[in-house]
């Protein structure tokens, strides 16, 4: 089932959230390196961390609109709905 397409607005929308979770992943990141390295924490603090980082895992891809094609050597593309959204007819 083709994606709609989506309009420029819509797409920046979207990017955006896409954006957030790529920043959300890599401080999440970030709180690894200290707790390991500078705390030198282990145990829950990880058990938790690796929650948040199943939570997250994925969640960039899925909200990125997704561009299609249309031919040609340059030719143009439209930007679809990312995978996230349930395209009904």
């Amino acid at each position: 089932m083709p994606r709609r397409e989506l309009t420029e607005t819509e797409a920046k929308h979207w990017r955006a959230i896409a954006d957030h979770y790529r920043a959300a992943t890599k401080h999440l990141d970030q709180i690894r390196q200290i707790l390991l390295l500078e705390l030198e924490e282990t145990g829950h603090p990880l058990d938790l961390l690796d929650k948040c980082e199943e939570a997250l895992a994925g969640n960039a891809y899925m909200h990125t609109p997704q561009s299609e094609w249309m031919g040609g050597t340059d030719g143009p593309t439209k930007v679809r709905a990312p995978h996230i959204c349930e395209v009904r007819p």
